[in-house]
C-alpha cells in the first residue's frame, strides 16, 4: 500500500508469475518494477494505463528513482498537472544527473535480456524450479533438512518459506533475449555445493569440540 493506494506487482516474485495487467489495474496501481526494462517491457509498455517502477532493479539506475508512467489519453489533465506538482516538490538531488549520465555511456543497456527456463537438478540434491518460464529469474524450494546457500548479491531468500530466487542479469536491447536457464543451473550448483562444504566445515568443528571437551588430560 502507498497510503490508500493498492500497488499490485505486475511480476510476482514470490509465486514466479506474470500477473495480467487487467488483473493489476482491477486492484490497484501496477508495480512494474520487476517488468520494467526486462523480456516484459513492451507488453508493459503496449497495455499499460499506469504504472510505477523503480529504476534500479532492470534498468540498473539510480535507487533514488520511480518512474511513475501513465497513458495520457487515459487521464484529465488535472491528475498530469498534480503529477507535475508533485515531481516538482521532491527533493531528489543530483538523482536525475546521474541517471541521465548514466544513460549517456557508451557502455549502459538499457535492459535485462535475461531469460529462464524450468531448472531441474539431480545433484547435489533433486530440485525444480517453480517460476513462470520466460522470467530473468528462477525460484526454487529449499532443501528440507538442508541449510540453505550463503547470502549472495544473485541469491534471495524466503527461510519462513521453504524458497529462495536466484537472478540472472545479462544487457543488451529491447528487441534481443538470452537464455540463461543452464548457466543458472549450474551457479544453483556452485551455491548448493558451497552450501555442503559449510555444513561439512561445521560438523567437523563440533565433533572436534566434542572430542576436546571429553579428552582428559594426563600428568
Amino acid at each position: 500500500m502507498a497510503g490508500n493506494i493498492a500497488l499490485v506487482e505486475h511480476v510476482d516474485l514470490f509465486y514466479g508469475r506474470v500477473r495480467p495487467l487487467d488483473e493489476c489495474q482491477s486492484q490497484g496501481v501496477t508495480d512494474a518494477s520487476e517488468s520494467f526494462a526486462s523480456q516484459l517491457h513492451r507488453r508493459l509498455i503496449s497495455d499499460a494505463r499506469l504504472f510505477v517502477a523503480r529504476l534500479d532493479r532492470h534498468a540498473e539506475l539510480s535507487a533514488d528513482l520511480v518512474l511513475i508512467a501513465l497513458r495520457t489519453q487515459d487521464f484529465s489533465t488535472l491528475v498530469r498537472s498534480e503529477l507535475r506538482l508533485f515531481e516538482q516538490g521532491l527533493a531528489l538531488g543530483d538523482a536525475p544527473e546521474q541517471a541521465l549520465a548514466q544513460m549517456a555511456t557508451a557502455e549502459w543497456r538499457p535492459y535485462n535480456i535475461a531469460s529462464v527456463d524450468t531448472i531441474t537438478l539431480e545433484a547435489p540434491f533433486s530440485l525444480q524450479s517453480l517460476q513462470q518460464p520466460g522470467l530473468p529469474f528462477a525460484i526454487l524450494p529449499t532443501v528440507p533438512g538442508k541449510p540453505p546457500p550463503e547470502p549472495h548479491p544473485d541469491l534471495q531468500l524466503w527461510p519462513a518459506q521453504r524458497r529462495m530466487m536466484l537472478r540472472a542479469n545479462v544487457r543488451g536491447s529491447a528487441t534481443k533475449s538470452q537464455n540463461m536457464t543452464s548457466k543458472l543451473a549450474k551457479r544453483l550448483r556452485e551455491l548448493l555445493n558451497s552450501g555442503r562444504d559449510s555444513e561439512k566445515v561445521e560438523k567437523s568443528r563440533i565433533g572436534l569440540v566434542s572430542v576436546t571437551k571429553g579428552s582428559k588430560v594426563g600428568h
